[in-house]
């Protein structure tokens, strides 16, 4: 069972990145590398963390997986994309 009750802090960490990601909004032909680059993100934090916890480094009981991570892991991936190729256009 999940048990969806976050801080306040991670709602405005997560709305802090959602408005630096509109604030460098992708051209729309990088929407979908970013999109990817995104789930590419999310699937290799969420990886870790199940590696981590079958290798016994840290544990969750029952119901208190860090859920909230798992956007900010595909924002953060995202961000950390346009970034890139924000500074890969500049030169």
């Amino acid at each position: 069972m999940f048990i969806l009750d976050f801080p306040v802090t991670w709602y405005l960490f997560l709305s802090v990145w959602f408005v630096f990601w509109l604030v460098l909004p992708p051209r729309k032909r990088d929407m979908k590398k970013t999109i990817q680059f995104g789930l590419l993100g999310t699937l290799l934090g969420v990886g870790v963390e199940i590696l981590a916890v079958f290798l016994g480094l840290w544990a969750y009981t029952g119901g208190n997986w860090p859920v909230i991570l798992w956007p900010s892991y595909f924002l953060a991936s995202m961000i950390w994309y346009q970034l890139f190729n924000f500074f890969e256009s500049r030169k």
